[in-house]
């Protein structure tokens, strides 16, 4: 049996395109996907939105194995040809009880 301190899950990660008004310059950071259902369509269902966030929230999207995430990027055309960003890539990530955290492995 695997004790929750020994488990570990796979997120999709990407590099966000960011740009800096000050400096006039583009450049990337590490954002997770995550999927956000509190925007509703008009018949007032959930929409599943793909957002991104720069740490590891409850909302992030969690995979239980690789071959899941990868099979998720191959369905997302938004995933597979990203406008938002660069290096769409699945990590590790597991619970740090001791930082109360998640964290790459």
């Amino acid at each position: 049996m695997k004790l929750l301190k020994d488990l570990v899950v796979c997120v999709i990660k990407v590099d966000y395109f960011m740009y800096d008004d000050k400096t006039d310059s583009e450049y990337t950071e590490p954002h997770y996907l995550a999927i956000d259902t509190e925007i509703k369509n008009k018949n007032g269902e959930p929409m599943n939105l793909l957002i991104f966030k720069k740490e590891i929230t409850e909302d992030i999207r969690i995979f239980y194995s690789h071959k899941e995430a990868v099979q998720y990027i191959a369905e997302h055309s938004a995933l597979r040809t990203p406008c938002y960003g660069e290096n769409v890539r699945v990590v590790k990530i597991k619970y740090n009880f001791k930082e109360n955290k998640w964290e790459e492995v």
